[in-house]
């Protein structure tokens, strides 16, 4: 269930570091994901590059909701997230849309990668130190 919810997730990113407002519509999220591309990705995105964007949950003055955009081709989801690194010293993050067990998945394993004070890559589900790699089992939930 998890595999193929991932990949309907694949063409998504979740954007951070945008002020909120509680009428703002996903034309004016767009808009936003939009001119960040351009001036600080310097990627030219169009209306037509994105399938759809909205905030994710409840509006609440404390903090900012992010923003996920569905883009229409995979390639341009990959150039946004390949030019990440260059959001560094901004306000802005953004992150690859994975489902919850993933997620939980993700972060148990980044959890160990840290405890074992060695290098190691996430990749994925999957981590590896050294030449060992590692899987989350769910049901043992390590």
């Amino acid at each position: 269930m998890d595999g193929s919810e991932d990949r309907q997730r694949c063409y998504n990113l979740l954007f951070y570091g945008f002020e909120d407002a509680a009428d703002q519509t996903w034309a004016q999220s767009e808009k936003r994901i939009i001119d960040l591309c351009s001036e600080h990705l310097e990627i030219s995105l169009q209306q037509r590059d994105v399938e759809h964007t909205h905030r994710i949950g409840r509006f609440n003055q404390e903090k900012h909701r992010p923003i996920i955009v569905q883009f229409k081709h995979f390639k341009d989801r990959k150039q946004v997230l390949t030019n990440a690194k260059k959001l560094k010293g901004t306000n802005y993050s953004l992150s690859q849309d994975f489902s919850p067990s993933t997620r939980k998945a993700l972060k148990h394993l980044l959890e160990f990668g840290k405890a074992s004070r060695q290098t190691y890559k996430l990749r994925y589900d999957k981590l590896t130190i050294g030449n060992t790699i590692y899987a989350f089992d769910h049901a043992l939930k390590k």
